[in-house]
């Protein structure tokens, strides 16, 4: 599944003419907002019942470990790692 993008993007004409340091300011500040909205999303996600999260192929237990992923860390990508991981043991069992 292709996790949608939540990507805030400076435009290229402002980049271009700005100092390193305001840069990396702002680089810092979208992706605070990408977080916050990364987290939001999930706690949405959260609040469904269990029958949904199987139907769109996550449990509980990966919500609340992706809930408590670091601040810095993107609590959706880790979401989407705990799936994957899942999907690759059914596939290649190990007995």
């Amino acid at each position: 599944m292709q996790r949608p993008t939540t990507q805030l993007q400076v435009p290229h004409r402002l980049t271009t003419c700005m100092p390193t340091a305001l840069r990396a300011v702002l680089s810092s500040l979208c992706g605070a907002w990408r977080g916050m909205r990364a987290r939001r999303e999930l706690n949405r996600i959260a609040r469904l019942d269990d029958r949904l999260l199987v139907d769109i192929g996550i449990t509980r237990g990966d919500v609340n470990a992706a809930l408590s992923a670091r601040w810095h860390e993107d609590s959706v990508d880790r979401l989407c790692e705990l799936r994957d991981e899942r999907r690759r043991a059914r596939r290649n069992p190990r007995w």
